[in-house]
C-alpha cells in the first residue's frame, strides 16, 4: 500500500510537470441528452454520459466478480488472499497471482480514470488523489480484502456524497463524508460487512 501511494505521487508529479499544472479539457459527449424527471419536488437530471458511466461501472464490477468466481486465476486469488503460505503449498504460484492482481488493479483504475475523464470532460494532475483516498476508504468500510464489500462501500459512499450535495452545502461534502468514514471505522473496524477470520485455538488442558 505504501509503495502504491509513493508511485501515485511520482505519477502525479510527472503529470504536473508535463502539463505545466494546467487542466486539460475535452469536448463534452451528449451534453443535453439523457433522463429528466421530478421526484418529491426535486428535479432529477442525468445526462446520457452519466448513464453511460454508470452502465460501464456496473459492467466492470460484474466482470470482476465473474472473473473471481469463474476463472482459475480468480480461485487462485481467493486462495492467496486467505492464506498465501497454504496456497503455495497447494501448488499455486503466489508471485504470479500477485503480478496478475497488480496488473488487473492497474487496468481497472485506468478504466475508472477514463470514465471519469469523459464524464467530467476534463482532467488535471490532482484529481486522482481524492478519488484514490475515497476508493481506499470505500474498500475499508465495506470490508478490506473482499470485492463485494468494496463495491458495497463504494455505493454507500457515493449515495452519501450525492445525497448531501443535493440537500445541503456542497462545500462541506468531503468533511461530512470523511467524518462518517471515521465513525464507521471506530464502530466497525472490520468494515460494515466484514467478519473476523476464524482462528482455531488449541484445546486447553482442564
Amino acid at each position: 500500500m505504501i509503495a502504491s501511494i509513493g508511485l501515485s505521487i511520482v505519477v502525479q508529479e510527472v503529470l504536473r510537470l508535463t502539463s505545466n499544472g494546467r487542466d486539460q479539457w475535452l469536448s463534452p459527449y451528449f451534453p443535453n441528452a439523457g433522463l429528466s424527471f421530478e421526484l418529491s419536488g426535486f428535479e432529477v437530471r442525468a445526462s446520457a454520459m452519466s448513464l453511460t458511466a454508470v452502465a460501464l461501472a456496473v459492467f466492470l464490477c460484474l466482470l470482476l466478480l465473474g472473473f473471481m468466481r469463474l476463472t482459475p486465476a480468480g480461485r487462485w486469488w481467493r486462495a492467496v488472499s486467505e492464506d498465501a503460505g497454504l496456497a503455495a503449498l497447494s501448488g499455486i504460484n503466489v508471485g504470479r497471482v500477485i503480478a496478475i492482481t497488480f496488473a488487473s488493479a492497474g487496468g481497472f483504475a485506468a478504466a475508472a480514470g477514463g470514465i471519469l475523464t469523459v464524464r467530467y470532460s476534463g482532467v488535471n494532475f490532482t484529481m486522482g488523489l481524492m478519488l484514490a483516498l475515497k476508493a481506499l476508504f470505500a474498500g475499508i468500510i465495506g470490508c478490506f480484502g473482499t470485492i463485494s464489500g468494496a463495491i458495497a462501500g463504494a455505493v454507500l459512499l457515493a449515495a452519501l456524497e450525492t445525497g448531501w450535495q443535493a440537500a445541503f452545502d456542497i462545500n462541506y461534502r468531503d468533511v461530512v463524508v470523511f467524518g462518517v468514514i471515521i465513525l464507521v471505522l471506530m464502530l466497525r473496524p472490520d468494515g460494515l460487512v466484514g467478519r473476523p477470520l476464524r482462528v482455531d485455538q488449541p484445546d486447553r488442558a482442564r
